[in-house]
Formats: C-alpha cells, structure tokens, sequence
C-alpha cells in the first residue's frame, strides 16, 4: 500500500468510526462494521436497531459524555474553553462543523475533521501537490497534538469500565488509528507545548485539603472533573461502587450521586473501603497511562500527575473521614 492509499484508508476509517460514535450501529454502520474484523467479533449477533438506539443513548447519553470540555475543562462541562478552541481550529482549517448537527467537541465531529484532512491530502498527492499534501499533514499533526490525543486515551479508559464491549473495541480501535497516524508523522514524544493545553486549569488537590470548607460535596466534584482527577465516574460507575460495598446512592446527576454514596458509606462505617475502591479505579487507570507513556510520554506524564495527587487526596480524607452532615 502506497502513501495515497494508505492515507485514503485513514479517512475512511477515521469516517466510519465517527459515524458509529455519533449515530450507533445504524443498519448501514453494522453492514460496515462486518468487514473490520475486531469490531466484527464485539457485534451483536444481528443488528435490532431499537436495542442498538437504546444502548448507544445509555452510553454516551447517559454515562460516558464523548466530548473533550468534559474531559479538559476545568468544569467538566459541555460548551467550555475547548469546544471553542477546537471550533477556532476548525475555522482555520477550512471544515465546516456547523453542518454535523452536534458539538465541535464530539469525538465523532473530530474524527470527521481528521477523515476530512486524510482526504484532502490523500487527493493532494495523488495530484502531484506534495508541499500542499505536508500543509495539510501539518494541520493533522497540530489536531491530534493540540486536541484529539490529549483526551481520547482518557475516553477510551472510561469506554472500558462501561459495560459496552462494542464501543470498547470501537474505542480501542481508534487510539490504535491516532496513534498509527501520529507515529507516521515522526517523533511523538516533542509534539505537546502544554502551556496552551486546557487541561492546564483544573482544581488542586492540594487546595482542597487545604481548605476548610471541604465537605463532601465539594470532593464529589473534585473526582468528578477529569481534568482534575485524572479519571473519569459514570453514572453506572457510582453505582458499581455502590454495589461493591451494599450502599445506596440514590438518584439525581452524578454529583449527586456520589455525594450520597460517600455520607452512606460514612454512615454505614463504610468510608475506608469506598476510599480504597477508588484508589484501586485511579491505579488502574495510572496503569492504562504508564502502558502509552513511550507513544505519548508528555501526556501520560500530564495525566499521570493528576491521578497521584488524587490517590493521595483520596488516602488523607480516607484517614480524616469528612463530615457528613456539612452541607
């Protein structure tokens, strides 16, 4: 395979797997799917598109929120810092997102913009325009250092604590893409400058300890913004904890959720073993981080970082056991 067809294959691949992260396994996409033979071996038996529907709102619609704000922002919150950045990038690069009807965030809106880039240098070099087709390589190399690799190792990782084998695959199956695409354009380990990543402006732990008012809530959110933490808790996470240790933890959105699971487990004279719970899902994902630190060594350092200080958050409040009665 030469480097035109080999660069048409990304954008197809980069295509498809957008279209299966925004839409589900439509009938098409499933017909699709067939033909990739890791992803063939996680489908369903056949293809009911009702039960495809459901599982992929109960996924990304309810649990694991596909967006790089909630993964970078300092709120954790859709429509953030790095929605408008990677809409300004989009901007520059000549995409139009404002027709993909979802946020410039998505991860299928950033694959979409990365199938676009194959394919215009895919047509560049089969033209003959090389300074033209390393323009547009240049333009793949600063999305994938600047946005898509920053947060899509830390999608992945939440995918997989999912009960969603499919979208497990899916997801694995486009790290290996981005990172095959990255390792083609030459040394990945220089390609970060984080003074200008979002990830940047997060909580501190330290702070928070540090702070007098600290109540349970104030923790909840603290382990609830990835850019903070380091990891990321669904709703279905909650109550897996929930479960681990017989606790309730009610109803509401994931704050709420994990502010009552922890008083319960203060109640309940379960708050050390919900601590080490916790500490065992941020190890495992400093584990996941330490596997990628040769193709991603400033990322998985950045993140790295974060999930230390929140496994020694974790191990002094665990010691301290908050009030929990303050509001």
């Amino acid at each position: 395979m030469n480097a035109t067809e080999r660069t048409r294959a990304r954008a197809h691949t980069y295509a498809l797997f957008g279209q299966i992260f925004r839409h589900g396994l439509t009938k098409a996409l499933f017909d699709y799917s067939r033909h990739i033979d890791p992803l063939a071996q996680a489908l369903p038996s056949t293809c009911d598109p009702d039960e495809a529907a459901a599982a992929h709102y109960h996924l990304f619609g309810l649990n694991v929120f596909p967006y790089q704000s909630v993964f970078l922002d300092s709120q954790a919150m859709m429509g953030g810092p790095s929605s408008a950045a990677v809409a300004e990038f989009y901007v520059r690069a000549g995409f139009d997102a404002a027709t993909q009807n979802e946020a410039p965030d998505h991860i299928g809106i950033e694959l979409a913009l990365l199938a676009s880039l194959c394919a215009a240098e895919s047509q560049a070099l089969e033209n003959g325009q090389l300074t033209h087709a390393q323009r547009v390589r240049n333009v793949q190399r600063a999305f994938l250092d600047q946005h898509l690799l920053v947060w899509l190792p830390a999608l992945v990782q939440a995918i997989r604590q999912q009960n969603a084998p499919f979208y497990a695959t899916l997801a694995e199956l486009t790290l290996e893409l981005a990172l095959d695409h990255r390792r083609d354009m030459g040394d990945a380990s220089q390609a970060l400058h984080l003074s200008s990543s979002p990830i940047l402006s997060s909580i501190s732990a330290s702070s928070l300890l540090e702070d007098p008012k600290t109540g349970l809530r104030e923790i909840a959110a603290y382990l609830l913004v990835p850019a903070s933490s380091g990891f990321y808790l669904s709703r279905d996470d909650i109550r897996r904890l929930s479960r681990q240790g017989k606790l309730p933890s009610g109803f509401g959105d994931r704050r709420v959720m994990l502010t009552n699971l922890m008083r319960s487990a203060i109640t309940y004279d379960h708050f050390a073993r919900l601590m080490r719970d916790l500490d065992e899902l941020a190890e495992a994902w400093q584990a996941m981080y330490g596997d990628l630190s040769s193709a991603l060594p400033t990322i998985a350092a950045m993140w790295r970082v974060r999930l230390s200080e929140t496994r020694t958050l974790l191990q002094t409040i665990k010691a301290q056991q908050p009030d929990p009665h303050r509001p």
